[in-house]
């Protein structure tokens, strides 16, 4: 008896989920969707799947979208920097792989790339973000994936970047790419884009004696920090070192060459390459407080 009751609610399910009209995602990211339609669409979905829980880790349209994406990524939450965690919580009861990838995305990353805003600085409240991240790792989200920690740098959301390390994120590909980027970047803003041309234009290493690069310097260099309490420097990806030390010889940056002695550059013998691209940058770029550094270390 008990197997008959099993097939008969199976099919019972599938004859009323039939008269359900399949999710239509679209309107999650119509930019002139108002919040009573994001909120009507998600309830659809929570209803559809209530009927047919099997069908949860479905793909909808070229891009790999799921039912769960809208949850965390639509234009309601775009507008207004808030995350719907009663909704949340419950399409999550369903279970929801939530290692997938939409766009370009996995779902902790989506959560990371929401609050960008047109300058590239994080423009949620991270400690909802960070309580987002948290229900979603504790539901399964992969803490591992290696855009996360990168995206959290490049959107300047320190916190998030911090907490993420906390909670086991090790992926450094292009953090250090991040913090050497970035103070380029604002150098070229400032008029003293370190392209590396010979002879350097003395603007460069004016601009970067200046308080203004000092700060903007201090601000960056925390993310470099904050990694180093939880792996070495000698783990951290060998092009990114190399870009980072061949910026610090532009610049003959006194900070730059200190951070990398003291973390071991020159020192540790799997370090000598960096070491050795130190001493070849500086040279080329006659960068005599470098050289002086290095030399009183070796």
């Amino acid at each position: 008896m008990k197997k008959y009751a099993v097939i008969f609610m199976v099919l019972a399910q599938i004859l009323f989920a039939s008269n359900l009209p399949e999710p239509d995602l679209d309107i999650f990211f119509d930019e002139n969707a108002t919040s009573k339609q994001i909120d009507a669409g998600l309830d659809q979905i929570l209803e559809f799947l209530s009927q047919n829980p099997h069908r949860v880790n479905d793909e909808y349209s070229e891009f790999n979208d799921r039912l769960f994406s809208p949850f965390i990524y639509n234009v309601k939450i775009i507008k207004t920097g808030k995350f719907d965690f009663e909704r949340i919580k419950k399409v999550l009861k369903f279970k929801p792989e939530l290692n997938y990838k939409f766009m370009i995305f996995t779902p902790l990353d989506a959560v990371i790339a929401l609050g960008i805003d047109p300058e590239g600085k994080y423009k949620f409240d991270q400690k909802e973000t960070i309580r987002l991240i948290d229900l979603l790792v504790a539901n399964g989200a992969d803490i591992g994936s290696p855009e996360l920690l990168h995206m959290a740098c490049n959107t300047e959301a320190f916190d998030i970047f911090s907490h993420l390390l906390s909670k086991g994120a090790r992926d450094d590909k292009d953090v250090m790419l991040c913090v050497a980027g970035g103070i380029a970047i604002f150098m070229g803003q400032n008029g003293a884009s370190p392209i590396a041309n010979a002879p350097l234009d003395p603007k460069i290493r004016q601009f970067a004696k200046t308080a203004k690069f000092a700060e903007f310097y201090r601000d960056k260099m925390r993310y470099l920090e904050e990694l180093l309490k939880f792996k070495p420097l000698s783990e951290f990806e060998a092009k990114d070192l190399e870009i980072f030390t061949k910026l610090a010889a532009i610049l003959d940056s006194e900070d730059m060459v200190k951070f990398l002695l003291k973390n071991g550059v020159c020192k540790q013998e799997n370090l000598q390459t960096s070491c050795e691209n130190l001493k070849k940058y500086a040279t080329h770029y006659d960068a005599k407080e470098s050289l002086r550094l290095i030399n009183e270390v070796r």
